[in-house]
């Protein structure tokens, strides 16, 4: 029987920090995962690493703002190779995520920014400096933000290159007891440590609440610019969020898609695949009305077979339903169970799990064999 200092069950991206995050600790620990590394949350996730600007903007700079307002910096030290997880070898999306506006909130909210004094954090665009999707003169204010938009397919390699001793992905493993038995191998971990999402509620005594989503991919050619951001309208929640990746991520030439959350991903719980559709396709031209005089853009919003539309469920730590603000850490004993909220918040989270644990005690060398895979994106 092999002695750990930790077992890791989950290869989202809260597992996976936490993993590098302890290994650079001296800790003897594996990471365990059903299916392929960033399955469900990880892979849904739009890949934004929020600095605390959907705080400020909605009037509320609180301890929660000021914990995420670190994450950018935190992250950006792992593509320097500066942090446990090096993500040197990752690829950036996007330096900044945009806010655009719409003709007629463009007054109010401008000086909504002003007031919540933002602009520290967002800078206003001029023609010249529009991003490739929004043309000149086009009606609104647009501003960039300095957060940035990562390529999670990218982490999650950097990840099984560096780790792939210590990772086992479509795991078939018990536990028994304090045991962890994978295939005729046998395991004695110090800690257990969940970072399964929606799978925690079953493997873990920790209580949960889950929260859906309907979130949708328009398929793309190439050549439609790239989107980045959010639209906002009368109010100081986003319409619609946009974020670009490839279709397939195995085949850089290929197709790409607009993955489109937000308010149309919550609202659209429920709904029919045709109704869905419907709403999203409105709120295109609602936020991007310049589609409708361009006649192969507007082609593409009106097929209804480019709409692929995706029905998960966000799992985060109980909060009474409502939306947690920083993650969730707790410790029953040898379990530890940890729900990040954000992807964002994984350096946190990592920091949360090693201040629970105990010294290390144990070493260990290569553990797996076995090729680490990495899960397809959930609209494939």
């Amino acid at each position: 029987m092999q002695r750990l200092d930790a077992v890791i069950i989950g290869g989202g991206i809260a597992g996976l920090w936490t993993l590098a995050a302890l290994r650079a600790g001296g800790y003897a620990a594996i990471l365990l995962e059903r299916e392929g590394l960033g399955a469900k949350q990880t892979l849904a996730s739009q890949g934004i690493i929020h600095g605390g600007t959907k705080y400020a903007l909605q009037g509320s700079l609180t301890g929660a703002a000021q914990a995420i307002a670190q994450m950018p910096a935190r992250w950006q030290a792992a593509l320097q190779g500066k942090e446990a997880a090096d993500l040197s070898a990752a690829n950036m999306l996007s330096a900044h995520q945009y806010l655009w506006t719409t003709q007629t909130a463009g007054g109010k909210l401008t000086a909504f920014f002003a007031g919540k004094l933002m602009r520290s954090r967002m800078q206003r665009l001029n023609d010249a400096e529009l991003p490739a999707f929004l043309p000149p003169h086009f009606g609104g204010h647009a501003y960039a933000l300095a957060e940035p938009v990562l390529d999670i397919v990218s982490i999650l390699h950097c990840f099984a290159e560096q780790y792939a001793d210590f990772i086992l992905t479509d795991a078939n493993w018990q536990r028994d007891g304090d045991v962890l038995f994978i295939g005729d191998r046998q395991f004695l971990p110090t800690h257990w440590i969940y970072t399964a999402g929606e799978a925690n509620g079953e493997l873990s005594a920790a209580s949960q609440q889950i929260r859906p989503l309907n979130m949708v991919a328009l398929r793309l050619p190439q050549s439609v610019p790239d989107i980045f951001g959010h639209c906002l309208g009368m109010s100081d929640k986003p319409k619609i969020t946009i974020t670009t990746h490839l279709f397939d991520w195995q085949q850089a030439e290929g197709d790409k898609v607009y993955w489109i959350g937000g308010q149309p991903a919550e609202e659209g719980v429920g709904r029919t695949r045709d109704a869905q559709i419907a709403a999203v396709r409105r709120l295109l031209l609602e936020t991007l009305p310049w589609w409708a005089q361009d006649a192969q853009l507007l082609s593409y919003i009106n097929d209804d077979s480019r709409y692929i539309c995706v029905a998960l469920n966000r799992a985060e730590g109980a909060a009474e339903g409502k939306r947690p603000d920083l993650p969730t850490v707790t410790q029953n004993g040898k379990d530890i169970t940890a729900y990040p909220t954000k992807l964002a918040f994984a350096p946190l989270v990592a920091d949360q799990i090693a201040a629970l644990l105990s010294a290390p005690q144990f070493v260990s060398e290569a553990v797996f064999t076995d090729k680490v895979r990495i899960a397809p994106y959930l609209w494939q």
